[in-house]
């Protein structure tokens, strides 16, 4: 099957093999290996699959989130992404804001803007502006029937959604959950951070849970990234609060209303959410995407 219809006419023997009939997607019951080959699924497979279970995979991936600022953590996702040879296209959605969450600090066309300066270089990479086109928030359900669409996906093709464990945990009571199990399989990308709940850490007893509502995941991608946007907000947050009161005591005649707006300030940082992450420049600048760095400082 020519894949021009996703690269833009590029084309190898290998990407050609990979909606093969003889490449088997996977079954309701067990794990897709993440490098979606034959091996993926063991010799057994065949007799444990009902007729109607099978489905074909586009080796397109969305990735989306608020993106609230960007950081390495999210590089290290996408690039990872990009490096699998089974993968034509990564495409980036940020979200023009998120239901579970409030408000973005930074508006959507300077959230897109850094995501395109941050995957210089990822040829794979297609940063999505649907959501600052359409000026709302749009539901997962949307992002697959419009993608789907617009890469000309047959029926039993799903497209491939990644998810980070915390919010696979939750698929299942999201909009359309069934329409989302038919139309696409579930990547999954597990990280260390404080920033997950204790019930929701151990993300094989999700994999596995969404497996048995009717969710098809492929093998997990594991990042070493162990930080969240809202940890870094609060870090930068935490860090200027700190200079700033440092820079206070050194000017001790300013120690009036000033003074007070900062003492309110520091004890808004110390959330749970930034509770193991150190505030110092050092700790947040590991995190921080280089040449967008100056930018997220000034304003977060």
């Amino acid at each position: 099957m020519a894949l021009a219809r996703w690269a833009g006419g590029v084309e190898s023997e290998a990407e050609s093999s990979f909606l093969d009939s003889s490449r088997l997607a996977g079954d309701l019951d067990s794990s897709l290996d993440f490098d979606l080959d034959s091996s993926a699924v063991d010799s057994g497979a065949d007799a444990r699959l009902d007729s109607g279970v099978r489905s074909r995979i586009l080796p397109i991936v969305l990735f989306g989130g608020s993106f609230d600022p960007p950081h390495l953590g999210h590089v290290k996702i996408i690039k990872a992404l990009c490096e699998n040879p089974s993968i034509v296209r990564v495409i980036i959605i940020p979200a023009f804001c998120n239901p579970f969450k409030s408000a973005p600090i930074a508006p959507i066309a300077k959230r897109i803007e850094w995501l395109k300066r941050a995957c210089e270089g990822l040829a794979k990479a297609q940063v999505s502006d649907i959501e600052q086109r359409r000026a709302k928030m749009m539901y997962a359900i949307e992002w697959i029937e419009h993608f789907r669409a617009e890469f000309g996906a047959k029926a039993d093709e799903k497209i491939i959604l990644a998810l980070g464990a915390d919010a696979l945990a939750s698929l299942h009571k999201w909009k359309d959950a069934d329409k989302i199990a038919k139309l696409a399989c579930v990547l999954p990308i597990t990280r260390e951070s404080a920033f997950l709940d204790s019930r929701i850490l151990d993300s094989g007893d999700i994999i596995a849970s969404a497996q048995k509502k009717g969710f098809i995941c492929l093998k997990p991608l594991d990042i070493d990234a162990p930080i969240s946007s809202s940890e870094l907000r609060a870090a930068i947050k935490s860090y200027k609060t700190s200079e700033a009161q440092k820079a206070n005591k050194a000017r001790p005649e300013s120690k009036n209303i000033e003074s007070k707006n900062i003492e309110s300030k520091s004890a808004e940082s110390k959330n749970a959410d930034s509770a193991k992450l150190e505030s110092s420049a050092d700790s947040i600048t590991k995190w921080l995407i280089p040449n967008i760095a100056a930018e997220i400082l000034k304003i977060y």
